[in-house]
């Protein structure tokens, strides 16, 4: 997992305003695989944490592999998940997401 500057500036401010500790990673899944999924957390004693840029991130052990190709960016002033690893092959049409 990458977390760049840009987002680890935004990520910072959204953890003290909302008295946060850190990320919780989520594994959605779909037609098309796991996609990661982020929410702001305070973790528990037993909480096994992961320090990416200076940001601490929960990560389940089912998703690890999925985390390796995990980017957290800004673009246009947005924060933003890339998962690197991901491509959509799933060739359904109830897939709105590919097909758009």
């Amino acid at each position: 997992m990458n977390i760049t500057d840009a987002a680890k500036a935004q990520l910072e401010a959204l953890l003290k305003e909302n008295k946060a500790e850190g990320l919780m990673m989520q594994i959605a899944t779909s037609c098309c695989g796991a996609s990661p999924m982020f929410s702001l957390a305070v973790f528990d004693d037993n909480d096994v944490v992961t320090t990416i840029n200076g940001i601490q991130v929960l990560i389940p052990a089912e998703g690890k592999e999925l985390a390796e190709g995990v980017k957290i960016d800004v673009l246009n002033g947005d924060l933003v998940v890339e998962n690197l690893n991901h491509s959509c092959n799933c060739h359904e049409e109830v897939c709105s997401h590919c097909h758009e």
